[in-house]
């Protein structure tokens, strides 16, 4: 397919390493003091143009589960990993709600609904990567802890919201590097954090439906 030949040569510009098209480091990608708008984008387009037809039904889809015309507000919800990350193949050993979790994702849920409207709470995994680029470039802002499903924020319109749960336990160097809050920067998104005591802690609602409301 020409559209997967364009961007095999675009990944290729960009990697660098073995040049197996499997695996590859893509400069601009790796770490936010280095993140790259233009890498962003070259990418971006190329996947959109080979998945447009997945991510135009996923875009109807989902427009159908939002009221007519309100801002398109999405809570992600952590769910069960995929059992690959129990195996000896895995380098993290843990990911989904056992690795972070919120446990009163539903009360956020309710009060971020009741002071901005209709929030659609939606779990990745497993999820498509058409539907993923069609949440995210639909959303108008987006409340998630801390973790992987934040780096969809590539595919997000610029602009729009998001609200990132940090534990407060998180490695001080970790929260130091910015890595969602820097790509915040680049995608010109609007970007604040809400703390959380541990990994596995409730996070006060009225805190997140600040937040959502200032940021």
């Amino acid at each position: 397919v020409p559209s997967r030949e364009r961007l095999g040569t675009v990944l290729r510009g960009l990697a660098f390493g073995s040049g197996d098209r499997r695996y590859m480091d893509l400069r601009g990608f790796d770490y936010p003091v280095v993140y790259n708008a233009r890498a962003f984008a070259t990418a971006q387009s190329g996947l959109e143009t080979i998945l447009v037809r997945e991510i135009a039904q996923a875009r109807a889809a989902l427009e159908a589960r939002f009221p007519k015309g309100a801002p398109k507000i999405i809570a992600i919800d952590r769910g069960e990993a995929d059992p690959f990350y129990l195996s000896a193949a895995a380098e993290a050993k843990q990911a989904g709600t056992l690795r972070r979790s919120i446990p009163n994702h539903r009360q956020i849920v309710d009060q971020v609904s009741n002071k901005l409207g209709f929030v659609l709470s939606q779990k990745m995994e497993g999820m498509p990567l058409a539907e993923q680029i069609a949440l995210f470039s639909s959303a108008d802002m987006v409340i998630a802890q801390h973790g992987a499903a934040l780096s969809n924020l590539i595919w997000a319109k610029a602009g729009a919201k998001v609200v990132e749960i940090m534990p407060r336990t998180m490695p001080k160097e970790t929260q130091d590097v910015g890595f969602f809050s820097h790509l915040a920067v680049c995608k010109r998104l609007k970007h604040c954090f809400v703390g959380q005591d541990h990994d596995h802690a409730p996070v006060d609602p009225i805190s997140v439906s600040e937040a959502a409301l200032k940021v």
